[in-house]
């Protein structure tokens, strides 16, 4: 998710932004990777919510960071 653009907490602030601020965010995220697991040869990817997964726990690792 734009990982070497930006650091690690600008893209995960960013990610947080989008998708996982509420169930409707995540419920997009699930429909970007069930996109992405139609792709033959990526079936049962999940890298959104996967990224979305490690954010989170980035973030409340480091409670000094916060996204903006």
């Amino acid at each position: 998710m734009g990982a070497g653009v930006k650091s690690e907490e600008e893209v995960d602030a960013l990610g947080l932004y989008l998708f996982g601020d509420s169930d409707k965010g995540r419920e997009h995220a699930r429909g970007i990777d069930e996109t992405i697991s139609a792709v033959p040869g990526l079936e049962g990817l999940t890298i959104i919510q996967d990224y979305l997964d490690a954010a989170e726990r980035r973030v409340s690792e480091h409670p000094g960071i916060k996204p903006a």
